[in-house]
Order: C-alpha cells, then sequence, then structure tokens
C-alpha cells in the first residue's frame, strides 16, 4: 500500500526526525535518554549529595540520633533543590531553538511554574518556629518527586528536539 519505499534508499517518515534531519528517531531518542541520565547525576544526585553526606557523618558520632526518612528530608533543604531545577527547566524551555511539540512542552513549562511558585512560598516558612519537620519532610519529598518528574520531562522533551 503507501507503506513501500522507493530502492533508491530513501528512509521511511518513522526513521527521520520531525524537524526532517536524516537521523533516525530511535537514535534521536537514545541520545535524549543519555543526556537525561546526565542531568540526573549532575543535576539531581549532586544536588541532594551534601544531605546524604552529613547523614554519613552524623552516623559516625557516639550518640548520633537517626532520623527517619521524613526528618532527614526536611533538614535536606529539598525546597531550594525543587527551585532550582524548576528554575533551569523553565530557562531550557524558553531558551530551545526549535518550537516542536509545543502543546506537551508547554504543559510542562507551565506545571513547572506552578511548581516553582509552590515550592517558593513553603521554602519562605520552611525556617520558622513550630514547623512540623515530618509534615515539612513530606510536603518537600512529594514536591521533589513532582518536580523530578516535570524537569525530567521538559528536560527530555528539549533534548530529543534537539537530537532530531
Amino acid at each position: 500500500m503507501g507503506t513501500d519505499l522507493p530502492s533508491s534508499g530513501q528512509t521511511s517518515a518513522a526513521d527521520v526526525g520531525v524537524s526532517g534531519s536524516s537521523r533516525p528517531a530511535s537514535q534521536a531518542r537514545r541520545l535524549a535518554i543519555q543526556k537525561l541520565a546526565m542531568w540526573f547525576v549532575f543535576a539531581v544526585i549532586f544536588a541532594v549529595l551534601p544531605t546524604f553526606t552529613q547523614f554519613l557523618q552524623e552516623l559516625q558520632k557516639k550518640n548520633h540520633h537517626l532520623p527517619g526518612l521524613f526528618e532527614l528530608a526536611s533538614e535536606a533543604d529539598l525546597y531550594i533543590v525543587c527551585m532550582g531545577l524548576t528554575a533551569s527547566a523553565i530557562g531550557q524551555a524558553f531558551m530551545r531553538p526549535q518550537v516542536k511539540k509545543q502543546g506537551v512542552l508547554l504543559f510542562w513549562t507551565v506545571f513547572n511554574v506552578v511548581d516553582l511558585a509552590v515550592v517558593t512560598f513553603l521554602a519562605a516558612g520552611a525556617n520558622d518556629e513550630g514547623i512540623d519537620k515530618i509534615a515539612m519532610g513530606q510536603q518537600s519529598l512529594v514536591l521533589l518527586i513532582a518536580t523530578l518528574i516535570s524537569t525530567g520531562w521538559t528536560t527530555y522533551i528539549c533534548e530529543l528536539e534537539l537530537a532530531q
């Protein structure tokens, strides 16, 4: 039917990126995933590494207090981590050279802006007296997960556009 290709070596539309380049779509996805993995290592892991090393140092003390997950999260400055990741993703979305996948990227960018506003609001009161550390830890972990999903998708979409 309409799927037969001429024998002249032409590639199908599925093998060509949206921009018309000759890079296969599977290779573009692979490159975008590799860049997403690098983003995760350098932006996410290194952002929470100081808290993890502080936790390990506390374990070496004689009378150390072993905090629970939420208490540890409340001391991790995860709001600041979320703010940095989200601001970076918003900047990446606005500075990309191509304008493909506009609807999907617009959704994640709006989500990132709302996320940044919420995280900024919560971070402003994080050091106030009487804050429930467990509740703050729960909130910061939920927001970190939401931030990782939204900024991860934003990064992936932008890198996929560049790879095509």
